[in-house]
């Protein structure tokens, strides 16, 4: 019997070791794979220990990290050019960003910049403090968590998918989980005070989906006086096995603009499969928007003459530049019967992109900077993330414009990192990007 008993304390010592280890580690240095925590090795140690213990360590983290009041940001990497480009970048790291994301969205109000994590994490710093070798993000208090459900945030960690700043008013995209079988997109709003915000939520979709998935949509974008834009994804159409995109009768794979005033909304594109990046052109009145395609045919398309009350079909599931996952190995001919994925989109009635990837990039934000480049040059920017920059992921994509937008030059910049999200910052004449990979946040900029 004391054997027994020496056994079990040992064993519970060494178990309880381990734990501690797996609490207190949320990531490693030079991570490359998303998500880059679960890559560690006390997260494979994790993996032994059953749900509900995981899940319970999983919680305890997130809060743990969520008590700190500061988030301190350290250079990693000095103004560095790009690829013999006229480009470099500055990067600055807190890896406790990868246990509490590892995605993070950014906005800007008055003269600081807001970025928000995957769990809904609020931090800020002053725009003129981005110039020192260390960065200093203060934490914001708010509701969000217990809003949302810590259970629900600590299990999934990406429950935000962006956020907006109108009017000094915080707009935040996120995934409403109902029940167990109900998940939505949502919008919460709060009038922003940089000690505490108290959310509410001020629109959803109605439409409950059976599984968290990972083509939502979800993206937030200023628009025309009240009003802001809101992408949502197909939500799975593949598991699901419905042409949802191509129905007026839902919200499935739609761009949507919202009236904040009174929260009713207007279709304005369709045919999407799940569209991570917006930007309204208010000089030329045109929606850029990006789309993750299947096994290829990531998307940039142009949504022109908004005016115009007729809902412009991009496509999906119907044409794509992409094949269905599995093929050419499988034939996959239920899907294609389906959903045949013509090459053409305009031969079946449909607008074609701007410009489509394959292979695919993973493209997210989108942005068009005021000043960035010279006045002659007409760009627009895009972030990617994917694991493969050979293929132009883990890059920003510069597109130079005509006067009647066609593409007169494509540049890539690779980035080594996913780059979930970009905001310019006027101020500084810089782009900041948020890196995924290592939990980082990057300044590019322009030299001569």
């Amino acid at each position: 019997m004391k054997k027994k008993s020496i056994l079990f304390s040992a064993l519970a010592i060494l178990c309880t070791v381990l734990l501690i280890v797996v609490f207190f580690t949320s990531s490693e240095k030079n991570i490359k794979k998303y998500p880059a925590e679960k890559k560690t090795i006390f997260s494979v140690m994790e993996k032994s220990f059953p749900d509900s213990v995981k899940k319970f360590f999983k919680k305890i983290r997130v809060k743990f990290i969520s008590r700190s009041e500061d988030f301190l940001f350290d250079l990693a990497m000095p103004g560095t050019q790009i690829d013999g480009t006229k480009y470099k970048l500055t990067k600055y790291s807190n890896t406790d960003l990868i246990p509490l994301g590892p995605r993070s969205y950014i906005g800007k109000f008055e003269k600081n910049i807001l970025i928000m994590t995957g769990t809904g994490i609020l931090i800020y710093s002053p725009i003129n403090k981005l110039k020192n070798d260390k960065i200093l993000f203060r934490q914001i208090k708010t509701n969000f968590q217990k809003l949302v459900g810590i259970d629900f945030i600590s299990e999934e960690r990406i429950i935000t998918r962006s956020i907006l700043v109108k009017k000094n008013i915080l707009y935040v995209s996120y995934i409403k989980k109902v029940n167990e079988k109900c998940y939505m997109n949502s919008i919460l709003s709060a009038t922003i005070n940089l000690e505490k915000i108290k959310f509410s939520e001020i629109f959803n979709t109605g439409e409950c989906y059976p599984v968290f998935g990972n083509q939502d949509g979800g993206y937030l974008a200023d628009y025309k006086k009240n009003e802001v834009l809101f992408s949502i994804g197909d939500w799975d159409w593949e598991s699901v096995g419905l042409v949802d995109p191509q129905k007026k009768n839902n919200l499935k794979g739609k761009i949507i603009s919202i009236n904040l005033d009174t929260q009713k909304f207007t279709i304005k594109a369709m045919g999407f499969r799940n569209p991570q990046g917006i930007f309204y052109d208010k000089k030329n009145d045109i929606i850029i928007s990006t789309d993750h395609g299947p096994q290829g045919g990531d998307e940039i398309n142009f949504n022109k003459d908004t005016n115009n009350e007729k809902i412009k079909n991009y496509g999906w599931p119907v044409s794509s530049y992409g094949e269905h996952y599995g093929f050419p190995e499988k034939k996959m001919l239920d899907e294609y019967s389906r959903a045949p994925l013509y090459k053409s989109h305009k031969k079946f009635g449909f607008i074609e992109p701007f410009k489509y990837f394959v292979p695919s990039i993973a493209p997210s934000q989108v942005i068009k900077p005021k000043a960035f480049d010279s006045e002659k040059e007409n760009t627009i920017y895009l972030a990617a993330m994917g694991y493969d920059v050979e293929e132009g992921d883990l890059s920003v994509h510069k597109f130079t414009l005509t006067e009647d937008l066609r593409m007169k030059n494509h540049l890539i910049l690779p980035i080594g990192e996913r780059v979930r999200d970009m905001f310019y910052i006027e101020e500084l004449n810089k782009i900041l990007l948020f890196l995924e990979s290592s939990g980082s946040i990057g300044l590019l900029e322009k030299f001569n």
